[in-house]
């Protein structure tokens, strides 16, 4: 079994890959000692998460999916103690991917506050990064030049700043977008 600490108690967010549609998908978010945590279910069907010391099953009515028969589908846990949440997705960890979402009671906190490991038991499943924050709020999918920003587009997570952008994707979000980079001019109208 491989056992992986995360940095912040309560708090990160696990992207895998899960091989073998056959078998269930299954990890760990454990306690110190390994007797307390959750077990996290992947099927093709649904997703199913269990207290590992009384076996409660924390159900999500809205979920209706699971693993996905696409090549190269790759899926993600986040784990919210602050917020008493546990979200799952399949593809890039954003709550717009999220297929399952439980929160739990208030008095759960000291609970979730301390898992901090995260275990898989099959070879089948493949740990691609793990990130120390949880995916929280929905993150705007248009970027402004912080001069064209104002106060109410951040409130509204309508536009975010150029700043919060990778170095990888500023270069590029500035080789495109000049005043003058116009994708739908009269060489190509219906763009």
């Amino acid at each position: 079994m491989e056992k992986i600490i995360y940095r912040v108690r309560g708090q990160m967010t696990v992207i895998f890959k899960c091989f073998n549609l056959v078998d269930d998908c299954v990890l760990y978010l454990y306690n110190q000692t390994l007797k307390h945590g959750l077990k996290v279910v992947m099927t093709t069907k649904s997703v199913e998460v269990f207290n590992i010391s009384s076996g409660e099953k924390y159900e999500d009515k809205n979920n209706k999916s699971g693993l996905v028969k696409l090549h190269g589908a790759f899926y993600w846990i986040s784990l919210d103690a602050q917020n008493q949440r546990l979200t799952v997705g399949i593809g890039e960890p954003r709550m717009e991917t999220m297929i399952y979402q439980y929160t739990f009671q208030k008095e759960d906190k000291p609970f979730l506050e301390n898992l901090i490991y995260l275990h898989k038991d099959k070879d089948s499943v493949k740990i691609l990064k793990i990130l120390v924050d949880p995916i929280t709020d929905k993150i705007p999918l248009s970027v402004k030049n912080t001069d064209d920003l104002t106060i109410l587009d951040i409130a509204k997570q309508k536009y975010m700043p150029k700043s919060n952008l990778s170095l990888v994707s500023q270069k590029l979000y500035d080789c495109i977008s000049g005043k003058k980079f116009v994708l739908n001019d009269k060489d190509f109208p219906e763009f």
